[in-house]
């Protein structure tokens, strides 16, 4: 009798599996970002706190969207003082990377799938290290983390408190950063997915989808009224888009002075003769590094002189007068610029163009060394700006103690970038290009899938909608910006889900089994 009842203590053999599943998960959900936080909390900071963008949240500036600017108030109102802001986001960042885990593995029942997912997060250091700058880059990749993992759980429990935490995340990311609009799509396309299967009609759905856009539009200019009374909120898509006409030879001429254009011609005249003739290979190079010293050292703080402005935001009304003037001028070849160089930017943005190499740099440096750069000088900033500065830099060093961290947040001359191994330049691109390769590829599946042309499992499903997200923010990104690195670190969860998960899909098919890499997945199971 006692033997029998002992024997009935025994776990069966499916029971041990599924105890040792959930001890794994735990491990890789739960110990692998705490390992990670860990670890990078020591390595150091990739460049000063105080960037000349995070003076601007900082100090609820008009020209930037309040959600970060809320976040660091609430921030230094839970814990009295900003000291612990880039632990608290290297804190946020890794639970969010546990989260997408936990989605992973949700979605294909594959432990190796959600530790690849893991080592993808935590491997690159670049986006992790945005934790440790005061600005919404890092708040921001973890968002659309969040948003990422939420696709999948929704995907996978037909959960109504899923899908409204998806949309409550779109909401919050588009605060955050208004390139984050391209989650609504996201979620629409959600709901046209597997909206049939939640309890609440698809209009339902869709009204919550609308109501927390238009929450995340709404707060910013609200914000603003109650801080600043009738100054309106302002945007940086003027500085954004101005820097894609700056090195086009079609100047402006003849508004009768309403757009500066005077003052920005002959800034930009002497740079264009220069760039033309140069080499083809460092003309991008060039208009790169120029891009951000000609606006915010010369022409931004020029024309708000010229005009007599208080701040130097003022300065986008010149810049939206000249974009108008181009565009009413030549909108044909206005418009098919813009598209050119979108094309060029996306290549760019998903090839990591930014990581130059040795060789590059060393013809950059020989070739200004022999053909002088023309740099017009630098001019002083308003002196609203520059007490803003002095505000920003007196809450950190006397409540916050970073006198030693908070550099000078002043833009740099007119410099290459830093040149990058290829040993790791060329993984990261490959990685990237192949995520980006198949997003499109599970968008165009999803398309005829809701054409009921296909059937689609869950994983393509799903990566269809994270498709439409992380190629909504590439297209948007690369027509207002020239391509950096970190913009693609906003981004991460998403090219980390989709190679990963997409991956694993090829890897199931090419083995003609029911997982990827069985032999694996039976030894991390033991």
């Amino acid at each position: 009798m006692k033997s029998s009842s002992f024997a009935s203590e025994i776990p069966a053999p499916s029971e041990r599996r599924a105890m040792s599943n959930r001890t794994l998960l735990g491990l890789v959900v739960i110990l692998a970002p705490a390992l990670a936080f860990a670890a990078y909390q020591y390595l150091p900071s990739p460049g000063p706190l105080l960037t000349p963008d995070g003076i601007t949240y900082l100090d609820f500036a008009t020209e930037r969207p309040v959600g970060y600017p809320i976040f660091l108030f609430a921030v230094k109102a839970l814990f009295g003082s900003l000291s612990s802001i880039k632990e608290i986001q290297l804190f946020i960042y890794c639970l969010s990377a546990g989260f997408l885990a936990f989605g992973c593995y949700s979605i294909s029942r594959s432990m190796l799938v959600a530790l690849l997912v893991e080592l993808a997060m935590f491997g690159y250091p670049a986006p992790v290290l945005l934790s440790k700058v005061i600005g919404a880059d890092s708040l921001s990749a973890s968002l659309t983390t969040l948003f990422t993992a939420l696709v999948l759980l929704t995907a996978v429990r037909k959960s109504l408190a899923s899908f409204l935490l998806l949309a409550t995340i779109a909401g919050t990311a588009l605060s955050v950063k208004p390139v984050n609009i391209a989650l609504v799509p996201a979620a629409l396309v959600m709901i046209a997915a597997v909206g049939k299967d939640l309890h609440p009609p698809r209009w339902v759905q869709a009204s919550i989808v609308v109501g927390t856009t238009a929450c995340g539009f709404a707060i910013t200019p609200v914000i603003h009224s109650v801080l600043y009374g009738d100054r309106h909120s302002q945007s940086v898509l003027a500085e954004d888009l101005f820097q894609k006409v700056m090195f086009n030879p079609a100047f402006v001429k003849n508004t009768n002075g309403s757009c500066d254009e005077s003052f920005i011609n002959s800034i930009l005249e002497p740079v264009n003769e220069y760039i033309d003739v140069a080499p083809s290979s460092l003309k991008p190079i060039l208009k790169f590094e120029y891009s951000n010293y000609l606006r915010y050292r010369v022409l931004v703080p020029g024309i708000a002189s010229r005009n007599r402005y208080a701040s130097g935001s003022e300065s986008r009304r010149s810049f939206w007068c000249y974009i108008v003037a181009r565009f009413t001028g030549a909108p044909i070849a206005f418009t098919r610029n813009i598209m050119d160089q979108a094309a060029q930017e996306y290549w760019k943005l998903i090839s990591n163009w930014q990581f130059i190499t040795a060789q590059q740099r060393t013809n950059y440096e020989q070739y200004v060394t022999q053909n002088p750069l023309p740099i017009p000088a630098a001019v002083a900033p308003p002196k609203a700006d520059l007490e803003m500065l002095h505000r920003a830099r007196n809450a950190l060093n006397e409540q916050d103690g970073w006198t030693s961290e908070t550099a000078s947040p002043d833009l740099a001359s007119v410099a290459p970038p830093p040149a990058r191994s290829q040993l790791l330049s060329v993984p990261l691109k490959v990685f990237q290009v192949f995520s980006v390769i198949a997003s499109l590829i599970a968008i165009a599946s999803l398309g005829l899938h809701l054409l009921r042309l296909i059937k689609l499992d869950l994983v393509w499903l799903s990566l269809g909608v994270i498709g439409v997200a992380l190629q909504g923010v590439l297209i948007i990104t690369s027509t207002v910006e020239f391509a950096q690195a970190r913009f693609v670190c906003g981004v991460w969860g998403l090219v980390c889900a989709t190679a990963i998960l997409s991956g694993a899909e090829i890897a199931k098919r090419l083995t003609h089994s029911g997982r990827a890499y069985p032999g694996l997945e039976r030894r991390l199971q033991r």
